[in-house]
């Protein structure tokens, strides 16, 4: 289901696209973020907005486009629901794309984790990072979720990033989506 949904305010208007769309499970290793088989659909999530300011000199020039929660949250922050939209935003944006498992991402938002621990060339290398903590914690590669055959990945225990895995949205996180956009859309 697609929804549009237009804010306006005196400085500021924005166009904010939410896409739930039913997806056919068509990328190995096919499996969620907990080692499940995805099955033959899932739902997939993608929101993008395009934000504009109203200049001094009586123009409306872009602001900001693209993934921009934080612009949306701060400047629409008055109309109910966007908050709660842009937090789903956040969480849930392109849940088909997810580099670790659950166990794997669990480990990352420890306080511990830094991200610039690597270097390449002098410019933090946050996936090396990544791979060189989750070794430290026995998670790289991830015991629990195991890639079996038939994909076009080395069967054994799944290593972070190299494939995309699945992170399923709840029935009451899609239903609250579609809750959120179609009060949105009236406002």
């Amino acid at each position: 289901m697609k929804h549009i949904i237009r804010l306006a305010n005196e400085t500021h208007r924005a166009t904010i696209e939410v896409d739930l769309l039913e997806s056919p499970c068509d990328v190995a290793p096919y499996l969620t973020i907990d080692g499940e088989p995805v099955g033959d659909t899932y739902t997939e999530l993608s929101i993008c907005a395009n934000i504009s300011e109203f200049t001094s000199s009586g123009f409306w020039r872009e602001y900001s486009i693209g993934q921009c929660a934080d612009s949306v949250r701060t400047l629409f922050k008055d109309v109910t629901g966007v908050s709660e939209l842009c937090d789903l935003w956040d969480r849930w944006h392109l849940n088909d794309l997810t580099a670790g498992t659950r166990a794997q991402q669990e480990a990352l938002r420890l306080p511990d984790f830094d991200p610039k621990a690597v270097e390449y060339r002098g410019i933090p290398d946050h996936y090396a990072s990544a791979c060189k903590y989750l070794e430290t914690r026995g998670l790289n590669p991830d015991p629990a979720v195991v890639i079996g055959e038939g994909t076009h990945m080395k069967p054994g225990p799944y290593m972070y990033g190299h494939a995309w895995l699945v992170d399923k949205i709840p029935a009451e996180v899609e239903k609250r989506i579609e809750e959120l956009c179609k009060l949105l859309e009236t406002t």
